[in-house]
């Protein structure tokens, strides 16, 4: 409901995969943090969305241990 109220669609899934990938390049990482899982790394603030408002949003990636690839492991709206 959040990121629809930002114009993010499930008819157009490729805009909010390519926003959420960006998401990290374009805010600070906040919070990295290291463990038997991997690392993990929390970027917070604007993603880039369809109605152009641009809300503050936290994602979380994890790179596992010997990869060298993020994976999205949740984004939800910041604080």
């Amino acid at each position: 409901m959040f990121f629809r109220a930002f114009g993010f669609s499930g008819d157009r899934l490729d805009v909010m995969i390519a926003a959420l990938i960006a998401h990290p390049d374009l805010n600070p990482v906040e919070q990295v943090r290291t463990d038997q899982w991997g690392t993990r790394y929390v970027a917070r603030c604007n993603v880039e969305s369809p109605d152009g408002r641009n809300p503050c949003i936290l994602t979380v990636w994890i790179v596992p241990p010997g990869q060298v690839d993020a994976t999205l492991v949740t984004a939800y709206p910041a604080d």
